[in-house]
């Protein structure tokens, strides 16, 4: 009987050991962008991305995409992921639920925190947080926290009741709606530490409207909210990790503003991280939710 059970050990032992490893032909590393509203999934192409890590680093991936009305639980275990790009508030709100971890935060115009604007076309009459008293607001969806937690905060603070509200779901579409008028003020991510200047929303629609600078004024800013975070699988392995880390920041740093995490939302770079970069926006959001 010890001797069936040894043998019976051995076989369950060398299944094991010729299990494919994640990053392999047979396995790929599961790799999920999850809830931004910058740009709508069924457009994105990261294929230049996934040829570059296979090539280089003998790592291969399978990226899923979703938006922000799906639950990031249940998009995280439906595809099995090792990884994911989330929204910071996405992310802080399936925190608890999630056997990941946050080992990298997204860089943006050199930094790693944003802020949200409030904006307003500049013939509205509408010059300051007050003046929104009985006006139309356009967001962009519920977990945005620069395109609706954080701006709806500033409001219920300040006792500012609107007329209308609406959701926009991508930043780019709250501003264009502030831009013809068909809403008095809207809100959008914020950025005006840069060492390029100030960078908003109004950049994303700026090849259509070229005078968008000058036809929408910032009538409010808010503190500051960390960047989007890339959540790791709290078992995958430190070599395939390390695989993934380098090779993204040196995807990043080769291709510069050619390449698509770029193209799509803006990121240059990434920095280690952990849950401590989030903390200060866990407090807030425990108090405003």
């Amino acid at each position: 009987m010890k001797v069936l059970l040894l043998l019976l050990t051995i076989l369950l032992q060398s299944c094991n050991f010729f299990e494919p490893e994640v990053g392999s032909i047979k396995k790929p590393l599961n790799f999920g962008i999850a809830s931004y509203s910058t740009v709508h999934k069924g457009s994105l192409d990261l294929s230049d991305l996934e040829v570059f890590l296979a090539k280089e680093y003998d790592l291969n991936i399978k990226f899923y995409f979703t938006d922000s009305s799906e639950d990031l639980t249940y998009f995280t275990k439906n595809n099995n992921l090792h990884a994911i790009i989330s929204s910071t508030h996405t992310f802080i709100k399936h925190r608890n639920e999630l056997d990941f971890d946050p080992k990298l935060i997204s860089v943006r115009y050199g930094r790693t925190s944003y802020k949200s604007g409030i904006m307003a076309h500049v013939d509205s009459g509408i010059n300051s947080i007050d003046d929104l008293q009985d006006k139309s607001f356009v967001f962009t969806n519920h977990d945005s926290s620069s395109g609706f937690i954080v701006p709806s905060h500033l409001l219920k603070s300040r006792n500012i009741l609107l007329r209308e509200t609406a959701f926009a779901h991508e930043h780019q579409t709250v501003v264009k709606l502030v831009y013809l008028k068909q809403y008095d003020a809207g809100a959008t991510f914020y950025d005006d530490t840069s060492s390029q200047g100030v960078k908003d929303g109004r950049e994303l629609i700026i090849d259509e409207h070229p005078d968008v600078l000058e036809k929408l004024k910032v009538i409010q800013i808010s503190g500051q909210i960390p960047n989007d975070p890339l959540l790791v699988k709290r078992n995958l392995k430190n070599e395939v990790y390390s695989k993934l880390s380098n090779g993204l920041r040196r995807y990043l740093r080769r291709e510069g503003k050619k390449n698509s995490l770029y193209k799509y939302y803006k990121i240059s770079d990434f920095k280690n991280a952990s849950i401590d970069d989030y903390a200060d926006f866990i407090k807030f959001l425990e108090k405003v939710e």
